[in-house]
């Protein structure tokens, strides 16, 4: 599984074989396709994906009642992709049967779950009507409740990763987005460089704009390599 998923963030499939064109030639990375993107056009750019051969992260944020996430996970089961994910505070029960239904998968994926968005800052948190405490106390719990689930990790900011993997465990996985190459703006609150997301010992990283965006990606993936290279 690599440790780089590039976010295909556009509107038509065509914006994103260009940008996947693009690359090929380099390796080390997969892609993550979401809401946006899949609901457009996913039947056309998810075989494209796999024809290349490049591990998909399936973006799409299940939030329903159990039975509807079970046939949403199964709807998606032909595309075979290696991560896909829900909302935590679907709640227990939901998480439960999304863990039993891809169980049963001949290519299992990692079930991910999404605690809080990554554009969610504490004020955010206390107008949602989240009870005491900091947003990573909340982060935590909710990571701890995919954990008892059976969930294999979540996403979550790269501050938060630390108190993840000592509260809840080593080998939770966690799936930190808002990566950028450097500081920059962002319509996301909570941010990091990649170099902050490899000392704070995260598994996997989104990063999205930083290069969908930059004036040569494939130059900026290959300078980046080096830096996902020295990821434990």
């Amino acid at each position: 599984m690599p440790k780089l998923f590039i976010a295909l963030d556009f509107a038509r499939a065509a914006e994103a074989k260009e940008l996947v064109n693009s690359l090929e030639g380099l390796t080390g990375f997969g892609f993550k396709v979401g809401l946006q993107l899949f609901l457009a056009e996913g039947r056309e750019i998810m075989p494209f994906l796999a024809a290349r051969g490049y591990p998909v992260f399936l973006d799409l944020k299940f939030n329903d009642i159990p039975n509807t996430v079970a046939g949403a996970l199964n709807s998606v089961r032909e595309y075979a992709p290696c991560m896909v994910n829900l909302h935590i505070l679907a709640g227990p029960d939901c998480l439960r049967r999304a863990a039993e239904t891809v169980s049963g998968w001949t290519r299992q994926p990692l079930l991910i779950g999404v605690t809080l968005l990554t554009s969610l800052a504490a004020a955010d948190i206390t107008a949602l009507g989240f009870g005491p405490g900091t947003l990573a106390e909340h982060v935590v719990r909710l990571a701890r409740i995919g954990h008892d689930a059976g969930l294999h990790g979540v996403v979550c900011a790269n501050h938060e990763v630390r108190a993840i993997k000592r509260q809840v465990g080593e080998d939770f996985l966690t799936i930190t987005p808002g990566i950028r190459i450097h500081t920059a703006g962002s319509d996301q609150k909570r941010v990091a460089t990649i170099d902050e997301a490899r000392a704070s010992g995260t598994d996997y990283i989104v990063v999205g704009r930083a290069i969908t965006r930059s004036a040569d990606p494939a130059k900026t993936v290959a300078q980046i390599m080096p830096t996902l290279e020295a990821f434990s």
